[in-house]
């Protein structure tokens, strides 16, 4: 019955003159279409768009189109011309001009907009958009919980899709292969695309200064501007002194005193308390000595006040004598030089 009303509708639209490039047969009359139009040869059968963008029913030889083209009339309808395909659409395989049956490329790129997705690869013309998970918004691909396996992107249209959402240990998050990670250390950052911790100071970490400053130069007084103060500044700090081997005069200054080497740094003081009254202007931090930061080390005793008490080194800390001070507890000269000098630590 299909087959006797395409005969009647084609025999109707010819009989009235009637314009057949407004559509092109459907993929089931394709062929008949071809054998009464292309009586001598079906197989030239071409409906196909030309240069103007008008649909054209014609008869010529097929010429082979590369993956990532489709075939478009010339603008005299002579012969095949080959176009890339819209940036929406691809074509995987290359194929004969009278293949086409679409009059353009045959699959339409994915759009990477599901549930925590976002697009890793744009594609070509010749293969599909990939699409990861939003792992920075704890998102992880369904196929990596499925079969472990060590990749970010996915394609859609060919692998297990989509995402889920996934939480790690407290002290850890997602790195871009979906794997649940030490989080950086303070100072530090991940790339988004990256599994390695770089250095806040980074160039487009630091390019947000100007945001922080304003035109104007003056500081803009938002949360935002003063977390960017915080971790800009407070990274510099940081890097230098964690960095403190690929300084040359701080090697020597370790060489001649070690006893000053640096275990870690610890942000402390108004700004970091979130007691700063005005512009974040100042930033203070506090340097533990390796080697006094070890447990049963030292102990404390009363001073002049509860903020600044009285550091005793237990007798078998080996520390320079310079740094002592022959005073006891009663203000008393004594023989022993066990407390250091000037100690100041926060409770």
């Amino acid at each position: 019955m299909d087959k006797i009303s395409n005969w009647l509708i084609i025999l109707f639209l010819k009989e009235y003159n009637a314009s057949w490039a407004i559509l092109c047969p459907s993929v089931r009359s394709w062929e008949t279409r071809s054998w009464l139009y292309c009586k001598e040869n079906p197989l030239w059968y071409h409906c196909l768009n030309d240069l103007e963008g008008e649909i054209i029913e014609i008869c010529l030889k097929p010429t082979y189109i590369a993956k990532g083209y489709y075939p478009v009339l010339s603008k005299e309808h002579s012969f095949i011309l080959s176009t890339e395909c819209p940036r929406t659409l691809y074509q995987p395989f290359g194929q004969m001009s009278n293949e086409f049956r679409k009059r353009t490329c045959a699959y339409t790129k994915s759009l990477c907009n599901g549930l925590g997705e976002e697009t890793c690869k744009e594609g070509s013309s010749r293969e599909d958009r990939s699409c990861r998970c939003r792992h920075t918004d704890g998102y992880v691909s369904i196929e990596s919980l499925q079969t472990l396996t060590n990749k970010s992107c996915y394609r859609p249209k060919y692998e297990t899709n989509g995402c889920s959402y996934f939480t790690c240990p407290e002290d850890e998050e997602l790195n871009p292969w979906y794997a649940c990670v030490k989080k950086c250390p303070f100072g530090y950052h991940r790339r988004k695309y990256e599994s390695s911790c770089v250095a806040n100071t980074s160039s487009e970490f630091l390019s947000s200064e100007t945001e922080v400053y304003g035109s104007t130069g003056r500081i803009l007084h938002t949360s935002s501007a003063t977390q960017k103060i915080h971790v800009v500044f407070g990274s510099l700090v940081l890097s230098i002194i964690r960095n403190q081997n690929e300084s040359r005069n701080i090697r020597k200054l370790k060489q001649r005193c070690p006893e000053f080497e640096v275990a870690d740094i610890i942000p402390t003081g108004s700004f970091y308390e979130g007691t700063k009254v005005g512009a974040p202007d100042e930033f203070d931090f506090m340097l533990t000595l390796a080697k006094l930061s070890v447990p049963d080390k030292i102990s404390l005793h009363p001073g002049c006040s509860v903020w600044y008490p009285h550091i005793k080194l237990q007798p078998e800390v080996d520390f320079p004598s310079q740094y002592k001070v022959n005073v006891r507890l009663d203000g008393e000269q004594s023989k022993d030089k066990d407390f250091l000098v000037n100690p100041r630590v926060s409770s």
